[in-house]
C-alpha cells in the first residue's frame, strides 16, 4: 500500500496550522509484499505473540513445529 506516494510506512506527519501545510517526512523503501519489520516490531512491543504477528501478515497458513533430526 502506498500513501502520499511513500514506499514505506516509516514516516511522520507534521501539520502547520498557521500556514495550513502538511509536512511528510519518510524513511525506508518498502516492497509492499510480506511482513513489515517495523509493524511486526510494534506488535511485539505491544505484547503480541509471534503466531499472531505472522497470521496478521499472511493468511491461510498453518504454523507447525519443525524438527530437524538429520545426522550428517
Amino acid at each position: 500500500m502506498r500513501i502520499f506516494w511513500l514506499y514505506s510506512t516509516l514516516f511522520k506527519l507534521k501539520f502547520n496550522k498557521k500556514k495550513k501545510l502538511l509536512f511528510v517526512n519518510g524513511n525506508g523503501f518498502g516492497h509492499g509484499v510480506g511482513m513489515s519489520q517495523w509493524g511486526a516490531y510494534n506488535m511485539a512491543t505491544r505484547g503480541k505473540k509471534f503466531e499472531e504477528i505472522i497470521k496478521y501478515y499472511y493468511s491461510n497458513i498453518e504454523i507447525i513445529q519443525y524438527n530437524n533430526n538429520l545426522t550428517y
